[in-house]
This record gives structure tokens, sequence and C-alpha cells, in this order.
């Protein structure tokens, strides 16, 4: 069950009963406050004791009735009880349903259900269930109690399908979350925009999009799957299908499959993005912001479609990030870059893997930042592994540890003002030093170690 339910798009029964046996109030307690948690299964605060004479914190629902209480669904059988071996009668079960449904004093969440809609021929109607999404979103009040909030979180819930917006975006307000049925069965989908910050989701503060597939098919200059507004924090995306396309890979033509405004909190985990089709194609775009993103678990692939445009797979415009467990490539148009980070902050990647791939400039990091951490990273690329170069003046600082680069040119490029140390590391291909500092130790290419110099 969830908290203030409303249905759209189809006939919903929102709670069904079967069966004779009879449920007693401790277990109304913890069936119900297990499956009320807008931001997943919610587990109550330890038992006081102090509620009720008769719940000793002895049992495993005694912490679950507590809550029930805190949360005003009830107060108790009487005379400071809580009776919790007794049955529930079927008006009582009325007036706590009603109760969890739509809220009380000191519990309102708030959850809409979204199913997909069929036409009269009994078919899928991907634009009315685009539609119905719209409205849901559109529905949800900007003030008032009822408006989304830290305290007053809400919910949507998208069934199966695919919803197509057309030319709209799914804009969540503050403090909403949109989750789908999984990344294989529920579709949203929408054409591209003439601004980058539009998107076929696009999430403010607080916001989240889980379980899903999110699509953008371009047409317009910007085909952007998923946008961050600007200034938005704690934003989260999880278990996603991500990919942005366009039709023409004309001059003005770019796709995005995550692009974050400046000053913007990310954190994506499990997410899975393509870019393609474009003159220039994005897997993730950061802005500048002095807030950390967090990619873990992602896996981004950004391939060009003209020889003259680029290719990116994970691009920080100025953002310190932290990329984990991951695997990132780039390949063809005029140059492709797996990471690509700009001057002026701190990053680190651990256990990932980055390729890229070109006709012209492939290079699988490129940094420019004024620190850069590497540990266990696996570089492959038909041009450069890492190049280090312009990072702002003064002097920048960056540590390969562990990491094994394999290259058709220099696995590693050291540029000017770089203060650089390669640790442990297999360096086919090489190194360059063009004006920087470079110290290696103990590294290894595929025929020769070297315990104090570079190869």
């Amino acid at each position: 069950m969830v908290g203030r339910l409303s249905v759209v798009g189809a006939v919903v029964v929102g709670l069904v009963v079967v069966g004779a046996a009879s449920m007693g109030f401790s277990q109304v307690a913890a069936e119900w406050g297990a499956e009320a948690g807008v931001d997943g299964p919610y587990t109550p605060p330890p038992c006081t004791g102090t509620l009720f004479a008769d719940i000793t914190c002895s049992s495993p629902f005694d912490a679950w009735i507590e809550q029930f209480v805190r949360d005003g669904i009830t107060a108790g059988c009487g005379g400071g009880n809580y009776c919790p071996g007794s049955t529930v009668t079927r008006d009582q079960m009325a007036v706590f349903i009603e109760k969890a449904m739509r809220g009380t004093a000191n519990w309102p969440p708030h959850t809409q259900l979204v199913w997909a809609v069929k036409a009269s021929d009994g078919s899928p109607d991907p634009t009315a269930s685009g539609t119905a999404l719209l409205n849901a979103i559109a529905a949800i009040p900007a003030a008032g109690a009822d408006a989304p909030s830290s305290s007053n979180p809400w919910l949507v819930r998208v069934g199966p399908g695919i919803y197509d917006l057309g030319s709209s975006s799914l804009t969540l307000p503050v403090h909403t979350a949109v989750e789908g049925a999984g990344e294989d069965v529920t579709t949203i989908v929408a054409a591209g925009s003439a601004s980058q910050a539009g998107g076929t989701i696009v999430l403010a503060d607080h916001s989240q999009a889980r379980l899903m597939t999110v699509r953008n098919i371009g047409g317009a200059a910007y085909a952007d799957a998923v946008a961050v507004a600007a200034s938005a924090t704690g934003v989260r995306l999880q278990r996603l299908n991500i990919e942005a396309s366009q039709p023409s890979n004309a001059t003005a033509n770019r796709t995005y499959g995550i692009t974050a405004g400046t000053n913007t909190q990310l954190s994506a985990s499990d997410v899975t993005v393509s870019a393609h089709g474009g003159y220039d194609n994005y897997g993730v775009y950061i802005g500048a912001t002095s807030q950390r993103a967090t990619l873990d678990g992602i896996a981004v692939t950004a391939t060009g479609s003209n020889a003259a445009g680029v290719a990116v797979g994970v691009h920080s415009a100025g953002a310190p990030a932290l990329i984990t467990n991951s695997t990132i490539g780039a390949s063809s148009g005029s140059y492709a870059q797996a990471v690509a980070v700009d001057a002026g902050v701190e990053w680190t990647m651990q256990s990932s893997r980055v390729s890229a791939t070109s006709t012209t400039y492939p290079t699988a990091i490129h940094s420019k930042a004024t620190m850069t951490h590497l540990q266990d990273v696996f570089v492959v690329s038909e041009g450069t592994g890492i190049s280090l170069g312009s990072c702002g003046g003064g002097v920048c600082y960056a540590e390969v540890s562990h990491c094994r680069i394999a290259t058709n040119s220099w696995a590693l490029a050291n540029g000017a003002n770089f203060s650089t140390l390669v640790a442990a590391s297999r360096l086919n291909g090489g190194t360059v030093n063009t004006g920087g500092t470079l110290t290696c130790m103990g590294n290894y290419t595929a025929s020769a170690f070297y315990a104090n110099t570079c190869p």
C-alpha cells in the first residue's frame, strides 16, 4: 500500500483483501508500514516501549506499532493499550486504509500511479499514455500543505508501457521521484528541443528518476534525455537506461544522454547511457559547480556521426567528480574522448575502464584538472591514453597508480605545469613530458620493467 494514492491513466484497485484469515493489529502496523515508504522500503526507529503499556519491545512488530501511532493512523484500543493480539474488523480496516492512503496531520505522503492507456481496439496508445503522465505531474500542487517538500515528498509510479511526451518535457517538481516498473518495461520518450536545458525528463532539487528507459529521439537542435536544472542539488538517478539520438548529424544537432546545469549536485548509479547521431555527442555533461558529481556503476557510450564532430563519454566542465566501477567509451568523429575534465577542479576515477577510438584525435582521458587521481583504471586508446595539460596556471597534480594503459600512441602525455606521479602501472606506448614534472616508480611495458624511470 502507498500513501495518499491516486491513479492516472486506467482503473486500478488500490487495495484488495482476499481470504478468510483475520489480521491482528500488530500485523496491520507492520504490513502497511513496510509498503508505505516513498523512497523505498521503510525501517522504523527502534521501539521505545513508552507509548503503550502492552507494547514492551519484545516483538518484531513493536517498532512498527509505535510508528503507526506517531503517524497518527491509530491511537490504540483505549486504556493506554494497543491490544496487539486483537483482530481487525472491517470498519476498523476502513479507517486504517483511508488514513494511510490520504494522510494524517503527522504523516502526509503522496503517491501517484500512472498506467499506460490503450486505444479503443485494445492496442497501446503511447501518445495518450504520455499525456496521462504529463497530467499526473501537472496535478502535483506547487503550493500549500500538499506541495512537495523535504518532509512531504511525492512519488510518481509509472506502469509498464511506452509514454510518448511528443515535444514536451516531464519536468519534476522539487522532492519528487518518478519510478518505472523496470528498465525493460517502462519507456518515456520525447522529441528534441531548442535548448540544452530541455530534456525528456527535467529534474529539480532533490528529485529522482529510477527503473525505466528514458529516450530522446531529437529532431531539434538538442536531444537531451535527462536534464538536471541549474542549481538543483540532491538529484539521484538509479537503474536507468538513457538514450539520446539525432536523425541528422547536421552541424547544429547535438545529443546529451545526461546534462546537468551549473551549480548542480548529481548522483548516478547503475545507469546505462548512449549518445549518438548528432554532430556533437555527449554521454554525460556536468556544468561548472563546487559540488561533487558521483557516478558509480555507469556504462556510457558516445559515438560521433560526423567527421568534423565530437564524441565525449563524460565531460566535466568544471565540476569535481568521483567515477567508480564504470565503463566509458567514445568513438568516431573528429576527436573522441572517453573522459574530459576542465580546469580548476579535483576528480577521481577508480576501478573503471575507458576507451577511445577515432579517425583523427582519440584520447581516452583528457584532464586539465587541478588534481587528477586515477587508480585501477584500464585505459584503451587508438591514440593517446592519458593527456594532462592546460590546467589554467599554477602547478597541477596527477597521480596514476595500478593502471593498465594500452595505446597506439603515448600511454601518458604530461603537459606543462603538471606534477605527475605514475606508479605500479603498465604503460604500453611509453610517456612523453612537455614541460611538467613526471615521476615514474615501478612501471612496466610489454617488454621491460622501469624501477625509477619513465618508459
